[in-house]
């Protein structure tokens, strides 16, 4: 199922506010829960999604706030949790957990990463 929701999604236009990172990851959280953790965020532009993300202090901190406390171990987490992946240089990426990697929605297509990336996670289930 996880699988076939993310390929759904990866296709479609990335968006800030409706299919971004956060939201892809927040979409998967919906058809496996029923609920998309990442709805109650409002931005629509790259500025206003790197305010909102800092008026919480940072990436893990604000969806803290909507799951819980943070997961730090990869083999934890099962497929459709969302994950933060953190790449030197570059922003934190929230994407989800599918196999042995994690899949994030970027501005140009979706990237696999290999779970050595893998910076904390969330059950959503």
């Amino acid at each position: 199922m996880v699988l076939t929701e993310i390929n759904h999604l990866v296709d479609q236009q990335f968006k800030y506010g409706s299919l971004d990172c956060c939201q892809f990851a927040g979409e998967i959280a919906r058809k496996l829960t029923g609920k998309n953790p990442a709805e109650i965020f409002a931005y629509t532009t790259e500025d206003e999604a790197v305010r909102l993300i800092e008026q919480h202090g940072s990436l893990e901190n604000i969806v803290s706030s909507r799951l819980g406390p943070s997961i730090d171990e990869f083999d934890l987490l099962q497929d459709g949790d969302p994950c933060i992946v953190r790449i030197p240089g570059a922003p934190d990426l929230l994407g989800v957990k599918l196999f042995y990697g994690i899949v994030c929605k970027t501005t140009t297509k979706a990237i696999t990463l290999d779970s050595k990336v893998f910076a904390v996670g969330w059950h959503i289930g």
